[in-house]
């Protein structure tokens, strides 16, 4: 039961963007506002949140994979099989006694593999047709990949991203940010809140 606690509780805060070290906090929260469509990246990113080391230097890329992810592949079953193999190796490193800067730098090192692979296999052929117009889901992948592009170079605060782009939708298949009870009912749904819950408070 312990350990069940202690992996939910990681869940929840990579889930809310909650962490004591501003900059995995923010990294956090743009995972979980990018990957709203696709939870597979919380089999990998457990295995590597016991080092404050690995999460800051490895998250950025694994926000880079999963963009071209969620944007260019389709099948859960290929991108789950690789954040596996990813959530292996970092388990199976742990256990030959590395520091964690050499830890990140063999993940890092895979992780760039998976996104030059895919990047050259899916995205570039995806970008080059698509037509991001042409539905609301592209689009807001797009913007949402935009909105966290402007904010970071602006030094802006990460409040109401929804906003920019006038996402409404009840997901409840996702958490809602942990401190939204500043903010109106209506942005409650930044990261999944359902607009029907009536608190700020975490539910799965």
């Amino acid at each position: 039961m312990d350990k069940l606690k202690s992996t939910s509780d990681k869940i929840i805060a990579i889930r809310t963007g909650n962490h004591n070290n501003q900059i995995i906090q923010q990294l956090y929260t743009d995972i979980a506002l990018l990957s709203q469509s696709q939870t597979q990246p919380l089999i990998f990113i457990p295995a590597i949140s016991y080092s404050d080391v690995l999460l800051q230097r490895l998250l950025p890329y694994v926000y880079k994979l999963i963009f071209i992810f969620t944007t260019s592949v389709t099948g859960a079953g290929t991108t789950s099989k690789i954040w596996r193999n990813l959530a292996k190796g970092a388990r199976d490193i742990k256990q030959s006694k590395l520091t964690d800067n050499e830890t990140a730098d063999i993940l890092q090192e895979k992780i760039l593999e998976y996104i030059n692979q895919y990047f050259d296999s899916h995205f570039r052929d995806f970008i080059s047709k698509t037509d991001a117009f042409s539905s609301t889901d592209k689009l807001k992948k797009v913007l949402r990949q935009v909105e966290v592009i402007i904010r970071s170079n602006a030094k802006a605060d990460r409040d109401n991203y929804s906003d920019w782009y006038g996402q409404r939708k009840v997901n409840c298949d996702h958490l809602a940010p942990i401190d939204l009870a500043k903010n109106r009912l209506e942005n409650y749904n930044m990261i999944g809140m359902p607009l029907c819950w009536r608190s700020p408070l975490i539910r799965v």
